[in-house]
């Protein structure tokens, strides 16, 4: 099989770009908050003591697993479109 023919290469045999691995957000300036009061994170349900940008409970680290599987659908969608 040749790299023109493996999927996740370019012709020239080098990795495709994709997605990255993980998507790391900087939540140490405002409008992100931390709040005394933890209440149920808008993803997981279990309690959050961090606010998102809307002021919503969330966990910094479920909203970087939400961001990261937006990114890699996208990055599907998208090779569908070109192949």
């Amino acid at each position: 099989m040749s790299a023109d023919e493996q999927p996740g290469l370019v012709p020239d045999g080098r990795p495709a770009a994709g997605p990255p691995a993980w998507v790391h957000l900087d939540w140490s300036r405002p409008p992100y908050r931390w709040d005394q009061q933890a209440r149920p994170c808008r993803l997981c349900g279990k309690g959050a003591h961090m606010r998102d940008e809307h002021g919503r409970p969330c966990h910094k680290v479920c909203a970087e697993q939400a961001a990261t599987t937006r990114a890699a659908r996208a990055a599907d969608r998208y090779q569908q479109r070109t192949m």
